[in-house]
């Protein structure tokens, strides 16, 4: 703001101030000014970002850490925003290690991401890896190319769920997050089942900064998400979520507090409001861990086959029963159940010949899918199959799982039924469908058994099948009713979190794009402005015709360049009232619900 421009403000008919707050505004406002210009020579004098050079020294530690152990070079480094990656791998590559430099973000599409995936296809043409979905083949191409030949990948929020590191024993949080599921979220890609090392992770926070400090303190020391076996898991982080919003509350503070004192007090504050229930919420799992090793145990902590090392959750572990069952007729089993072959297709289209899942690849089979035409028909055969009222007598000695809850009912016999609750909800052009399952049992003494003891009896050994009266389930409905009344509540607060976070990740994404454009375009305007006054001070004809075709073909390529930025502005909001619509749906979208099979039963020995 000029001088000028400031006695005009002041001009203004707002009032008629005298001389004396005039002139105060005038000097506050010119004070306003001197400090933004302190701040720009300031930043024009930093000419080595020293986090950058941090994270050189880091590397370096951590690799000769890994050959120490005998893990695999290799790092993934977090950070917020696509042009802080840009800006990481411009560093890397001019520091040398630009071998083995994988990016991965939200979108996937830049030209060594797209030669990445185009090798890939080449490769694995013809093979079940290839989904045919664009998104996910991308994303697997990825990470695959960190796994075969990348050292290091630098990744956005969007490799912070849904991908497999375990191949990786070192982490980088770069830009270190305030919400703490999302640090756990990023420890889990790369400390998780398979991860054959000790995980090195490295934290960047501002020293001199005392609310970094702070959070850091809390991330570490309170939810132990750094160091301990029972750090914070995604169970325990949940409990915070429903009275307290961590991040925004960090936010606040930063907000409000000007002062060390008042950003103590204030996180001391925060401390105390949640530190009681993580800590229950912690012991609960030591204790579910030291007092109940039983097989829901063991699926929280995903033991290995003994044989293969192949982790086979409760989902997979009931796929394969379901496919043996399904395809009794048409197929023949291995012994580990995890391989066969297809003699006779249930349907056209489908491939015979030999099938694995998840197992070592076997050279010319096919991979067993839940998402492939095979697995899709087994599904609609057993979703087909007739499920009449029946007494089914199970029993514990016959049983490889026996959870705590089953075995207490070993004598005791009831009632039993289960209806299937299905949700829709609209994405902009495609349907979100989740379904759930409404369980609830009675004992014949009148001791109510919720859906995770339901679940647990049906994981029991049947050892007979026998006919029964239609039972009266009518002192069963309530509980039914309940749980469906829950899982309402969840799927509509999930659904409206996930809207309003994507939402928020879009409008993240549409700045960076801003401010990569602007930048690009100041660039171009300084470049057009040099050859304008070239060509002013240029005598040659030749030589001016020379500059002005040079300026008319960087107006052209500001042009395209605002022409490419508008269409993916536009493209982003697009996908931004998307988001909108679908927490409107939220709120709005249908159910259904359906009866799937009720059962006498008792339990034996």
């Amino acid at each position: 703001m000029t001088d000028e421009e400031i006695e005009a403000t002041d001009a203004l008919p707002i009032g008629i101030p005298d001389s004396t707050a005039i002139e105060e505004r005038r000097q506050e406002a010119l004070a306003e000014v001197q400090e933004l210009s302190d701040y720009a020579e300031l930043a024009r004098s930093i000419t080595v970002n020293q986090k950058a050079v941090k994270l050189l020294d880091a590397l370096d530690q951590g690799f000769s850490k890994l050959a120490e152990i005998g893990a695999p070079q290799k790092a993934i480094i977090f950070t917020d925003s696509t042009k802080t990656q840009e800006y990481l791998a411009a560093s890397l590559r001019e520091a040398g290690r630009g071998d083995g430099l994988v990016l991965f973000n939200g979108s996937n599409n830049s030209a060594e991401s797209t030669r990445i995936h185009q090798d890939w296809l080449k490769k694995n043409q013809g093979s079940d890896l290839v989904t045919g979905i664009p998104s996910a083949d991308r994303r697997k191409s990825l990470v695959d190319e960190f796994r075969e030949r990348g050292t290091i990948m630098i990744a956005t929020e969007a490799a912070a769920e849904g991908i497999n590191l375990q191949f990786c024993s070192m982490l980088v949080n770069y830009d270190l997050p305030w919400n703490p599921q999302r640090v756990e979220q990023r420890i889990g890609r790369v400390h998780r089942y398979g991860q054959a090392h000790n995980v090195i992770v490295v934290n960047f926070s501002n020293q001199g900064n005392l609310a970094e400090e702070r959070i850091l303190e809390l991330l570490t020391e309170k939810f132990n998400l750094f160091t301990s076996v029972f750090g914070a898991s995604d169970e325990v982080l949940g409990t915070i979520e429903d009275g307290l919003d961590f991040e925004k509350s960090i936010a606040g503070i930063l907000e409000r507090c000007k002062t060390a004192a008042e950003i103590n007090a204030a996180f001391d504050e925060l401390e105390r409001q949640y530190a009681a229930e993580i800590n229950d919420e912690m012991q609960r799992a030591r204790a579910r861990v030291f007092d109940n090793l039983d097989p829901n145990v063991q699926d929280k902590l995903k033991n290995y086959d003994t044989q293969t090392d192949i982790v086979l959750n409760a989902f997979e572990r009931l796929l394969i029963k379901v496919t043996r069952r399904e395809l009794d007729t048409f197929a023949e089993f291995d012994d580990d159940e995890r391989t066969f072959t297809l003699l006779h297709a249930p349907e056209g289209g489908i491939p015979t010949g030999r099938y694995f899942f998840k197992s070592t690849p076997i050279p010319g089979a096919h991979q067993y899918r839940y998402n492939s035409d095979l697995g899709q028909f087994v599904i609609r055969a057993a979703l087909g199959e007739n499920t009449p009222e029946r007494e089914l007598i199970f029993s514990v000695g016959a049983s490889e799982r026996a959870s705590a809850d089953a075995r207490a009912l070993s004598g005791s016999s009831g009632l039993l039924t289960v209806d299937l609750l299905t949700f829709e909800i609209s994405a902009g052009n495609d349907t979100i469908v989740e379904s759930y399952l409404l369980a609830a049992g009675l004992t014949d003494g009148g001791a109510v058994l919720d859906a995770e003891q339901v679940e647990h009896l049906l994981d029991l050994g049947c050892v007979e099948n026998n006919e029964t009266a239609t039972p009266d389930t009518t002192a069963l409905q309530a509980a039914l009713d309940a749980q469906a009344a829950a899982f309402t509540g969840e799927v509509q607060t999930r659904t409206a979190q996930f809207s309003i976070e994507q939402g928020d990740l879009v409008e993240s994404r549409l700045k960076d794009h801003k401010a990569k454009y602007d930048a690009e375009a100041r660039k171009l305007e300084r470049a057009k402005e040099e050859i304008n006054a070239r060509e002013r001070r240029a005598e040659d004809l030749t030589e001016r015709l020379k500059l002005r075709k040079e300026a008319q073909r960087l107006s052209r390529r500001a042009d395209d360049l605002y022409s490419d930025y508008r269409e993916e502005r536009d493209r982003l909001r697009d996908k931004a009232d998307e988001y909108l619509g679908m927490l409107e749906d939220a709120l709005e979208g249908t159910e259904r619900r359906e009866h799937v099979f009720t059962i006498r039963w008792a339990v034996r020995d």
